[in-house]
């Protein structure tokens, strides 16, 4: 088991109750899907077979577009169309969505597809983006847990 940890500002986070994860900490599994509950707790839910990706990354922004005030978001560097689904809906619902542009992606799958279907409001290169996150963030414009 790996325990990284999730800082999200504001975040009360659960004790996954695996050796090594202290009180701040999620322990990542090896199969399942990262997801917000409505208590606010972040908790993995099992893979489908027909799941795709494992993990998803559209499984986890579908959750919080459905379960989070809205706050910002970006999808990076990545083949395929994982996540531009879900940062479509967390646009929808009110977050600020960035993308990572296409000169500084490895693979630009991702990021194109949510820039293609809408879901990214912009593409930054990734040093831009955390700036262009917390401006958002500073001025009051998020908040992500209810």
């Amino acid at each position: 088991m790996v325990g990284i940890e999730y800082p999200a500002p504001g975040a009360a986070w659960r004790n996954a109750g695996k050796p090594g994860c202290g009180p701040a900490r999620l322990c990542r599994r090896r199969q399942g899907h990262l997801v917000l509950l409505a208590s606010q707790q972040l908790t993995y839910q099992p893979a489908q077979r027909s799941d795709l990706h494992v993990p998803s990354i559209d499984t986890l922004f579908t959750s919080l577009a459905e379960r989070a005030r809205p706050g910002a978001a970006a999808l990076l560097s990545g083949m395929g169309s994982d996540g531009a689904r879900g940062l479509l809906q967390m646009r929808q619902a009110g977050w600020f969505t960035l993308a990572q542009d296409e000169g500084s992606c490895a693979v630009f799958g991702m990021p194109r597809a949510a820039l293609e279907n809408g879901g990214a409001q912009q593409s930054l290169p990734p040093g831009a983006i955390g700036p262009a996150l917390a401006r958002h963030l500073a001025a009051g414009r998020g908040r992500v847990l209810r």
